[in-house]
């Protein structure tokens, strides 16, 4: 939809940043790390840092790490999963 810029408009909800981290400051490009409950809108997230530093923003890069209790650094490559014997042909 936001590539479309088709808006949908949203309700507000209660959010819980617990941690949100500057990893890097580059020109323009702001990186940072943010540990959020359920429900936050990254990018959202993105345009309002950049209202509260007087400008506008958006994101132009998103890296789940971790959803629940599923960890990047526990996923299994595709490739790998292809070559294992969960999928094999009948």
């Amino acid at each position: 939809m936001a590539r479309r810029k088709i808006k949908i408009a949203r309700e507000p909800v209660e959010i819980k940043i617990s941690n949100l981290e500057l990893l890097a400051l580059s020109g323009d490009d702001i990186t940072f790390s943010v540990t959020c409950s359920k429900g936050t809108y990254i990018r959202q997230l993105g345009v309002d840092i950049a209202k509260s530093l007087g400008t506008v923003g958006h994101l132009i890069s998103l890296l789940r790490t971790r959803v629940g209790d599923f960890f990047l650094d526990d996923a299994i490559n595709f490739k790998d999963i292809e070559q294992s014997c969960l999928f094999t042909e009948n």
